[in-house]
């Protein structure tokens, strides 16, 4: 999700079940079945809802653009696939959804800033091989500047970067 969405390390730590709309066949919808989420094909995806953050702290601004993340069946690294798994083995009630955390050491309990860091850095040992001695290298924030870097490097324009990674400024 990091890697495809620019999400803040503070914004994924808020994003809820609730957070997350599904496009399955041409409908939208917010409490997925299991059978529908076995079903995903390409054209399917998620809207990712953002809430607040600190370049927009009411959520007026950006908490109304979600990020689109398309289905894939076969791209190595694929958000959607991930979060419809995720879905399938939380198995959250309807009804709880909203107040559910979408990440977390376990169901129902949202990661802290130092859990995540921690995460990450294992991720990035095992899952990238990554040696221990250049962690320091790495934060949760350095998903966010690689989206930046390759929509710059393919020519996307500015305005859009803002748009899809949340920016407010030219500096940023």
């Amino acid at each position: 999700l990091l890697a495809e969405a620019g999400t803040r390390g503070a914004e994924a730590r808020r994003f809820t079940f609730g957070s997350l709309v599904w496009k399955l066949g041409g409908v939208e919808v917010a409490s997925p079945s299991a059978a529908q989420l076995r079903s995903l094909a390409e054209g399917d995806g998620v809207w990712l809802k953002h809430s607040w953050s600190k370049s927009d702290p009411f959520g007026f601004l950006f908490g109304t653009t979600p990020s689109w993340l398309a289905y894939s069946a076969t791209a190595p690294r694929n958000a959607c696939r991930r979060l419809a798994e995720l879905e399938l083995t939380a198995g959250v009630a309807p009804a709880a959804r909203h107040l559910t955390p979408l990440f977390g050491p376990s169901l129902g309990q949202p990661f802290d800033y130092d859990a995540m860091t921690l995460a990450l850095r294992v991720f990035l040992v095992a899952g990238a091989g990554v040696a221990e001695a250049d962690l320091d290298k790495y934060s949760i924030h350095s998903f966010r500047i690689t989206v930046a870097t390759c929509l710059a490097a393919a020519k996307c324009p500015i305005d859009k970067i803002k748009r899809l990674l949340r920016w407010r400024s030219d500096d940023s």
